[in-house]
């Protein structure tokens, strides 16, 4: 080949040329590849984080639901047993009156 002509390769242009041929690419897809491993575990983690997390608050919201009810449930039976006893005070004091118009002793 007559006409290319080629300029010689000094021996420090050669020895970081084979350099990085023969480690910095092998370096550099190793290191990509551990990054994708890196961002997909961490994906996966997230993931089973936030479900792992959905389910502990609907559980604890659950837990918290009950106890209101039967908090609640107890303050309505208090006022149930108020109300019937308030009922039956105002019937006797009923009966009180009655029996009082009648004129005829409490009995």
């Amino acid at each position: 080949m007559p006409g290319i002509q080629r300029t010689p390769i000094t021996i420090k242009k050669w020895v970081w040329r084979a350099l990085f041929t023969s480690t910095m690419i092998p370096l550099l897809l190793v290191e990509t590849a551990l990054v994708a491993v890196y961002f997909l575990s961490n994906d996966e983690i997230r993931d089973a984080n936030l479900n792992y997390l959905q389910a502990q608050s609907s559980s604890e919201l659950n837990l918290a639901m009950l106890r209101e009810a039967k908090s609640l449930n107890r303050q309505l039976e208090h006022m149930q047993d108020l109300s019937t006893g308030m009922a039956a005070q105002a019937s006797g004091s009923a009966w009180i009156r009655a029996q009082w118009r009648l004129g005829q002793p409490e009995g």
